[in-house]
């Protein structure tokens, strides 16, 4: 066979003339791989980027045909979303894809450097991007993932670099280099994130597979060579195992999460399971994979003889936990990790470990003082010393963390708790930030001039999207009435309320912000018996794929 040089295949999108060597190559299917009907291209075609979306179809990008099309699983297109083309909602050399649970199709258009968004039925919603290096702008883009925020993860190729967007395509940040230290990369190319919300890279040219924190913070190498040699395409299965296209040996390798080889499929060829310049994967929750087969013009389809990890079938919604990351340690005794749980028959992550991370860790939350729970019909919450999270549906329906107002719940009126109200008397001359309703200011200042850095701290970790809107000014707590204060807190000490938190100012410390251990005050007000209860008792840590039962504490 003679082959191209490896980044002028990639930048080309495979749509040269390529000799091809005879096949006869035998099929390596040690994970006991079960063969159905390929997803047929057709002729001239070359299958790139494979996600399946929630409606069971399988979404395919053709980086020759410069189309994206849905299939059934049994085989045939049932649509065309987008064809060939520059303007909008046209695609040239389209890579990668992948579907978001509420039916957004987001396609990586390599060849117009950018990134498009369609509903299920091809209907055009939105794009960014073109061509550059700066943020937000692309340079031979492949790969793209979403996690369970949302957040869009796009692996920016030759500009060696992984940039981060929200779901409207806001940039948010961006990691890497050309080079091989860790964290570094040669062409990145395949993207996934796993139930453990790492973001698991395919690093092409250095032949490893790299994971990172949301934040972009290197975590490992997975695997590397000789094990995987040219990884392409790259998806992760309920149970964290990677499933990964590896462009030199032309088969479907898969590694385990932690980077134990569970078996591969294919050789170089055209019979079943053999491949040809394979290239996006992707496998659903039961198990079945679809793999790119791109000059033989196919999608294969299987499933292997490997257990997934999920709660059992049987299980009410919400009543059961499986860990999906193995725990933070937590000097309290408390399971802090992302949780696969069932939610009206489906599986979603609950991802607790990775909102403390993203979210300012011990600084914006302590420890974890319980282990999750449910309060109310369909959220799981989890206690921490400074806040309580709350694994809900947000305002759009989507199953999200947030933060609880835990103020509110305490002296804000809300739960049955005493209303407080807002000091409408107190207000501040000092520069800053007025947010919300209520007339207050978030600011460096105290209302007496002392520099406290509460702007600073409240923007860091979030802003009023973690902390809500202050119903005070930054002032000692005099505990007068008409103010503003705690039973359990003394006075004279600078504070600033907020509806899901309160700042001190604690001059003493390194980082001289802190905020109140609210999250306590509200498991001891709603729970006063709360050391004789299980979910507030000191745990043995869970392992990855554990099966844990979640209280309901309204029983």
């Amino acid at each position: 066979m003679t082959r191209i040089p490896r980044r002028r295949a990639l930048q080309a999108g495979l749509t040269g003339t390529i000799a091809l060597a005879a096949g006869g190559a035998v099929v390596a299917a040690d994970v006991g791989a079960e063969f159905f009907p390929n997803l047929e291209q057709g002729a001239g075609s070359a299958p790139w980027g494979v996600a399946v979306g929630p409606d069971g179809l399988i979404y395919v990008t053709d980086s020759r045909l410069n189309q994206l099309a849905a299939h059934s699983p049994a085989g045939g297109i049932v649509r065309i979303l987008a064809g060939s083309g520059s303007a909008t909602g046209e695609l040239r050399r389209p890579q990668g894809v992948t579907v978001s649970r509420q039916g957004e199709v987001f396609v990586v258009d390599g060849g117009n450097r950018r990134v498009q968004v369609f509903d299920l039925q091809g209907a055009f919603l939105r794009q960014w991007g073109r061509r550059g290096s700066d943020p937000g702008e692309f340079n031979a883009p492949r790969g793209i993932a979403l996690d369970t925020f949302g957040d869009v993860y796009v692996a920016d190729g030759f500009n060696d670099r992984v940039q981060k967007f929200d779901p409207s395509g806001e940039f948010m940040l961006a990691w890497g280099s050309r080079g091989r230290a860790p964290g570094q990369f040669g062409t990145p190319t395949g993207i996934a994130v796993g139930t453990s919300q790492l973001v698991y890279v395919a690093d092409t040219f250095r032949d490893r597979i790299q994971a990172f924190e949301l934040d972009g913070s290197f975590a490992r190498v997975v695997v590397e060579a000789p094990v995987i040699r040219n990884p392409i395409g790259l998806d992760v299965d309920l149970s964290d195992r990677l499933y990964i296209t590896d462009d030199i040996d032309q088969r479907l390798i898969i590694i385990e999460h932690n980077g134990t080889t569970a078996g591969s499929v294919g050789a170089e060829g055209r019979q079943t399971g053999e491949f040809q310049f394979p290239r996006g994967v992707a496998v659903n929750e039961a198990g079945r994979v679809y793999a790119a087969d791109s000059l033989n013009h196919r999608v294969q389809s299987l499933q292997t003889g490997l257990q997934q990890t999920m709660p059992p079938t049987e299980a009410a919604d919400l009543a059961v936990g499986v860990a999906a990351r193995a725990p933070h340690t937590s000097p309290t005794a408390h399971n802090l990790t992302n949780w696969l749980v069932r939610r009206t028959g489906q599986l979603r992550v609950a991802p607790f470990a990775a909102y403390f991370t993203t979210t300012g860790g011990i600084d914006r939350w302590g420890w974890p003082i319980s282990e999750p729970l449910i309060e109310s019909e369909g959220t799981v919450s989890q206690y921490f010393q400074r806040g309580v999270m709350d694994w809900t549906a947000d305002a759009g329906a989507r199953r999200a963390v947030l933060p609880r107002p835990v103020w509110d719940f305490l002296g804000g009126g809300r739960g049955g708790a005493p209303d407080l109200g807002v000091e409408a008397n107190v207000i501040s001359d000092q520069p800053g930030e007025m947010i919300g309703t209520w007339g207050h200011r978030v600011s460096n200042f105290a209302i007496d001039g002392t520099e406290i850095g509460f702007l600073d701290f409240f923007n860091t970790y979030g802003g009023e999207e973690q902390f809500g809107a202050p119903r005070t000014e930054a002032r000692p707590d005099t505990g007068d009435a008409g103010t503003l204060y705690s039973d359990d807190a003394p006075l004279g000490i600078i504070r600033q309320y907020f509806q899901n938190a309160v700042f001190e100012f604690a001059p003493d410390r390194p980082q001289p912000v802190r905020l109140r251990l609210i999250g306590q005050s509200l498991r001891n007000r709603l729970y006063p018996a709360w050391e004789e209860m299980a979910v507030f008792a000191d745990q043995s840590p869970v392992a990855k794929g554990q099966s844990v039962g979640i209280p309901d504490l309204r029983l």
